[in-house]
């Protein structure tokens, strides 16, 4: 997974970033900075489905960041006066991540039962030593998707990871 393209053929249009990072060589003396291109390759593409699935949800970007991590992380990353999000939000976050999931999959299908082994061995190595919390969310959804068959919302249930 990290040392080929997955990436290869998954339409790019209104990705740039993910267009950008997927277009820089990939060092082939260097297998870290070969890991770490594709990681940004992988992070930009799910940050892009993410923005985008968000906006089609009805959120705003303060209302999604507000609503998935409270108000104080918001403030933490540089939203001023966040305010509360309402309760009534949460679905339209779940709708946000299951969108999110559907428009990752075809950056996942390509892989073969092998490679799916191999990235998440892989995930695990990269977040074994002192994860970050969000390293760590990213990792598992990242597992998930490509480890099973079903959506990620099938397998956490109607409520989603997150659910309180």
């Amino acid at each position: 997974m990290l040392r080929g393209p997955a990436d290869r053929g998954v339409d790019a249009d209104s990705l740039p970033l993910f267009a950008g990072w997927r277009a820089q060589p990939v060092p082939a003396d260097d297998p870290v900075g070969a890991a770490m291109q594709r990681i940004h390759v992988l992070r930009e593409h799910r940050g892009a489905c993410h923005l985008a699935a968000v906006r089609v949800s009805g959120l705003s970007s303060r209302e999604a960041m507000v609503v998935n991590l409270g108000v104080e992380r918001a403030t933490h990353y540089g939203w001023r006066e966040p305010g509360p999000a309402a309760a009534a939000l949460t679905p339209r976050r779940q709708r946000a991540e299951r969108l999110t999931d559907e428009l990752q999959a075809p950056l996942y299908a390509t892989l073969t039962a092998r490679q799916r082994a191999e990235f998440a061995r892989l995930v695990d190595a990269l977040t074994s030593a002192e994860p970050s919390p969000n390293a760590s969310a990213a990792a598992s959804v990242a597992k998930a998707m490509i480890t099973s068959s079903k959506p990620r919302w099938e397998r956490v249930g109607p409520e989603g990871e997150n659910a309180r």
